[in-house]
């Protein structure tokens, strides 16, 4: 690859991933004042939940996987938090 080509591909990786540690921290902030309590790692997995619908929307050329992360987010906020105390 020319040295243009990999400055553009950083820049571009650097933009994707500012772009990704921007939407966690928004969602974890809303998710935090609405359950009360950390939900990083429920930020996580609705972060996986919309890569993968993107992913397999892109590949399957439909909305299909979208629509499913969605319901799957759905579930998972609707749920909930789990109680540990016996």
């Amino acid at each position: 690859l020319s040295i243009r080509r990999q400055r553009q591909m950083c820049i571009r990786d650097r933009t994707c991933r500012n772009h990704r540690l921007w939407m966690h921290s928004t969602i974890t902030e809303l998710l935090n004042e609405k359950n009360g309590y950390d939900s990083s790692s429920l930020t996580d997995e609705l972060l996986i939940f919309l890569e993968g619908g993107l992913a397999g929307a892109r590949i399957l050329r439909d909305s299909a996987p979208l629509h499913t992360a969605k319901a799957l987010a759905k579930s998972k906020l609707g749920a909930p938090p789990p109680d540990y105390s016996i």
